[in-house]
């Protein structure tokens, strides 16, 4: 028996509702936001929408620099990566 349960947890007010709030009204019609634009990010919305689909999915938001683990982590990685790409792109 492999993984069934997951919570995500986010500093994120966006990408919460986006799986949470905006989701279901996307998918009814056909990816375009009530102002008839392409919703933003939708590979990866449709992405975490399927993996969804093969777990129990809570999705929390959680205070920005609070002193959460995960959080903190995430923040230094997304730094190097940032950092990374900087540096990839004036070579």
């Amino acid at each position: 028996a492999g993984l069934s349960k997951l919570e995500v947890r986010t500093d994120s007010t966006y990408a919460k509702n986006c799986v949470t709030v905006w989701l279901p009204n996307w998918r009814s019609n056909n990816w375009q936001t009530t102002a008839n634009e392409d919703v933003l990010n939708q590979n990866e919305i449709r992405a975490i929408d399927e993996a969804c689909n093969h777990l129990e999915v809570k999705f929390k938001w959680i205070q920005a620099h609070s002193g959460e683990e995960g959080n903190e982590a995430a923040d230094r990685l997304a730094r190097l990566g940032a950092a990374e790409s900087l540096r990839i792109s004036k070579s």
